[in-house]
């Protein structure tokens, strides 16, 4: 019996691997041609933050910065934003997603990408529909893109994950890609030297043949400028065509405006011609740029020329960098235009108004441009930070002192720490001690002693002085404060005006400190004399109370006449 078994099962067993060869045929044939094809395998590319593209600084680059080097195994060049160049950090928590980590490839892949993933330790990853995605397209992305339409979720949607990993689904044969919009808890570490791989199929790049045309992509290149700006093609993406509709991106093209540096002839619309050549064939294609001639702030050399209202701007004229709109954990940084000790707005500078501050003599920075308009600067914490919140307390109040030329801006909660330029970091911070001083700049134009009178009447009408109790000593001593900030003429408005609303608010404020001044300086020794206090403070009280009631009447009734 064994023999009989033996005998049929050995041709079976032949008969079937003799059939799993033929459909293992079967299965690579190519269905395009009918001939057998060999599948190389994928490729992996293995990298980490830390130190990618030269940055190794203890803190999270800029946003809108990147640090580009060339994977080591596909030769693609890979472009980094927000991550900790020491320890390998990618942020993931800042609600405006710009201001989190990505990472691209601004050079094509030599093939198409597969997979991606991401790992971390100390915190953990989130993924959803719109966070933590991975896009994917035939050119490259810009730096700021953060568009999640089409964009591939991670393979495990939810939150606590070490790792997250996007699968490019079958038939979606792309060579660039964007991870963007992370999101993360904790202090997410990507340090391991595999903490993010790209995994990519290659292909035989199809052969470029005659050069036909170009097309340019300018959704992300800088097209307006002001005199004294350099002209730059960073972020512009140019794609050749053959006769045969093959493309590519391509770097080795040149304009008419290379190192141009744009002076007032240049203002205007301007026509710049990209060249790219190939094959003994040039083609070139154009996009437009805008000149202008800047707005300009001036340096403030004293303290007393402060002016609640007017429009300011911080910078380092030593290294000459201004403060951006982007903020983090601190105030991003740019390569200002400066003529002589003047500093130049542009588009990214940026803005605020001096508001009055928590304190008396102090000041409140209130943004006026830029993603977190009407925001006020701060520092939320004993640390080298300064973000931004929505109301004015201490921590959002600054003491601002120029003597010697040198600047001064300190913090009334945290009052030994100022704001400071860092010039290693390339960032607008507060320090205790080191790094560069700053200078602030005014817009002379919006300077208005009116401003700032109308400044004050408003927080004492409206604002902080209509809702005064249990605080009415504490802002006395903050409007008396803003009205010695006040010019000599800006003091003599707000003393004689016959404005109803300024009236109104002298009033207001001479009731308040009339009411502070009845207060007894020492709580009372015996009933009679608290008794005596009280009489005294509420004939006082009256008397101002009904001053300011027959002023207001007097110049309603003089104004109903008029």
């Amino acid at each position: 019996m064994r023999k009989i078994i033996k005998k049929a099962l050995g041709p079976l067993a032949i008969f079937a691997m003799a059939l799993g060869v033929g459909l293992s045929v079967i299965k690579t044939k190519d269905a395009a041609n009918n001939v057998i094809r060999t599948q190389a395998a994928n490729s992996t590319d293995a990298i980490s933050p830390i130190g990618w593209g030269g940055y190794t600084s203890n803190s999270f680059s800029a946003a809108g910065t990147d640090y580009s080097a060339a994977a080591t195994v596909s030769g693609a060049t890979l472009a980094m934003r927000v991550f900790n160049g020491s320890t390998g950090a990618v942020r993931g928590n800042q609600s405006t997603m710009t201001n989190n980590f990505s990472l691209r490839n601004t050079t094509q892949y030599p093939g198409y990408i597969r997979k991606i993933s991401l790992t971390v330790t100390g915190g953990t990853l989130t993924s959803s529909n719109t966070r933590s995605v991975v896009s994917l397209g035939t050119l490259p992305f810009a730096g700021d893109y953060i568009d999640t339409t089409g964009a591939i979720q991670a393979d495990e949607i939810g939150t606590g994950k070490a790792t997250l990993t996007w699968t490019v689904p079958t038939g979606q044969n792309y060579r660039y890609f964007k991870l963007h919009c992370l999101q993360t808890s904790g202090t997410a570490l990507a340090g391991a030297t595999d903490a993010i791989k790209i995994e990519y199929e290659p292909v035989a790049p199809p052969v470029f043949g005659t050069l036909d045309h170009i097309i340019l992509d300018t959704d992300a290149v800088k097209t307006d400028y002001i005199v004294g700006n350099t002209y730059t093609s960073e972020e512009l993406v140019v794609v050749a065509y053959d006769t045969n509709g093959n493309y590519k991106s391509v770097t080795g093209f040149t304009t008419n405006y290379d190192s141009v540096t744009f002076t007032s002839a240049h203002t205007g619309t301007k026509v710049v011609t990209v060249s790219y050549s190939e094959g003994g064939i040039t083609k070139t294609a154009t996009y437009n740029i805008e000149v202008s001639v800047p707005t300009m702030l001036d340096a403030v050399t004293a303290t007393s020329s402060l002016q609640f209202g007017a429009t300011y701007a911080i910078a380092d004229s030593v290294s000459r960098n201004a403060m951006n709109t982007t903020v983090t954990t601190f105030f991003g940084a740019y390569g200002a235009v400066f003529v002589d000790t003047s500093l130049a707005v542009e588009n990214q500078t940026q803005l605020f108004t001096l508001e009055i501050g928590n304190q008396a003599n102090s000041f409140a920075f209130k943004l006026v441009n830029g993603p977190n308009v009407n925001k006020f600067i701060q520092l939320g914490s004993d640390a080298n930070n300064l973000t931004t919140k929505t109301s004015i307390d201490d921590n959002s109040s600054w003491t601002i002192t120029i003597d010697g030329g040198v600047t001064t801006i300190s913090n009334v909660a945290f009052p030994a720490r100022s704001i400071k330029y860092n010039s290693d970091a390339t960032r607008f911070a507060t320090y205790a001690t080191g790094q560069n001083d700053v200078t602030l700049f005014v817009q002379t134009s919006t300077i208005s002693y009116t401003t700032a009178v109308n400044r004050l009447v408003t927080e004492i009408n409206s604002g902080r002085g209509n809702s005064a109790s249990g605080q009415c000593a504490h802002l006395v001593g903050v409007f008396n404060g803003a009205y010695n900030q006040l010019s000599v003429a800006g003091k003599a408005l707000f003393d004689e005006s016959t404005d109803i609303d300024i009236a109104t608010a002298r009033n207001r404020l001479l009731y308040m400190r009339a009411w502070v001044d009845a207060q007894p300086a020492t709580p009372p020794v015996r009933h009679v004399e608290n008794e005596r206090n009280t009489i005294s403070a509420t004939v006082a009280i009256s008397v101002i109370g009904l001053t300011a009631m027959l002023g207001y009447y007097f110049l309603t009734k003089k104004k109903r006449i008029a």
